[in-house]
Formats: C-alpha cells, structure tokens, sequence
C-alpha cells in the first residue's frame, strides 16, 4: 500500500477523530444508550447533544454541569443519577488497539497520521498515557486550537500542520455533523462505524 491516485486525489495523510474511534466507542452508540436512558428520541438527543457539546469541548464547562444543563433541556432532571452513573462508565474506555495497528501500517507505508479531536486540553495526557502520542504527526485538541469540527478553521490549521493540501486528506469520524464540510473543504470523509467497514473503506481508497 502507498499513496496512490484516487482519480485526481493522492491522499498523503490519514486522520483520525479521538472519542468514539481511537478510543472508546462511536459516537451513535453512546447517542443511542442516552436515548433510551432519558426515553427520548434518538434524533431528538442527538440535536440537543450536538448543539451543546462545544460548552464542555471548547468552553470548558465542567462535565456534570453540562449534563445538568442538557436534562433541563430534556425535560429529565429526575434521571439525573441514572445519566451521570452511565456517563461515567462510557468514559472509562479503552483505546482501540486494532486501530492503533493499522495506524502503524499506515505510517510504515508513508502515510501521515494525525488526530482532530472536539475536546479538553487534558485529552492530551490522556493520549501520552496510553503511549499513542508517538503515532501521530500531530494531535490538535479544540480547545487548543479554539474550533471546534466542522469549523473550515479547525481543518485549516490541520492542513498547515500536515502540510498537505485539502484533497490529500482523509478524516475519519464517528459523527456524521464533523465530517459536514468535508465537501467545502476538499478531504475525502470516512463515517466510521466499526473497524472492519473502515478498513474496507480506507484500503479502497489508497489502492
């Protein structure tokens, strides 16, 4: 596998999103549970989720705080223990280490890799703990940066970063909203729903 012309794209970096793909699991699953914990409609969580979700990546709003705010909006303040007992199960993940290994093929091959990830400055500790830091050509957290996905400024400043044009990048996340300005941008978006479709995917693309 090398960097191969997909039509008139030679893609030369492969990124990745953190929570729900590197670790833990993807963001629909995690939706879903909500969705039944609150007896909500799914689409109806996640509008709300997806509307609120940058005061704790990007404004630093503390994690339970954010949820109390969300079940005010939901009208579900009773299930309050219920969600933040569940919300702190979902977050003691583990990292995806099948990913982790087609990283490491992938920069055998001369690919580069990189992370965009919606969160807190402290995912960054969290990533050299795991010992995966040294994968990746570069990490950029949004409240590092200061955008959030799918800000064009985010993907800009990833680009510079890689030094890589827009149409030699492939992102890959679990939330359908991040990858929403993949076409005004110019990267090819991969959905990533489990490893086996991914890789499917992705190898169809680079050979």
């Amino acid at each position: 596998m090398s960097s191969e012309k997909m039509g008139k794209r030679t893609i030369k970096a492969i990124v990745f999103d953190y929570g729900g793909v590197i670790e833990g699991k993807p963001n629909p699953d995690f939706l879903l549970n909500m969705s039944r914990i609150l007896d909500i409609d799914y689409e109806i969580c996640k509008e709300v989720y997806l509307k609120n979700n940058y005061l704790f990546h990007v404004e630093g709003l503390a994690f339970e705080e954010l949820w109390k705010k969300l079940l005010v909006q939901f009208g579900r303040t009773e299930k309050e223990k219920e969600m933040i007992d569940f919300l702190r199960t979902e977050h003691n993940k583990d990292i995806n280490q099948d990913l982790i290994d087609l990283i490491k093929i992938l920069r055998k091959n001369g690919y580069k890799t990189g992370i965009l990830s919606n969160n807190l400055t402290e995912v960054n500790q969290d990533i050299k703990n795991f010992g995966i830091d040294k994968f990746f050509d570069v990490i950029l957290i949004s409240e590092d940066i200061g955008y959030r996905k799918p800000d064009p400024k985010a993907f800009k400043i990833l680009l510079e970063k890689l030094a890589i044009k827009p149409k030699e990048l492939v992102f890959i996340d679990d939330n359908e909203s991040s990858l929403s300005t993949a076409k005004e941008i110019g990267y090819y978006p991969l959905l990533y729903i489990n490893n086996g479709k991914l890789k499917e995917e992705l190898f169809s693309i680079l050979n």
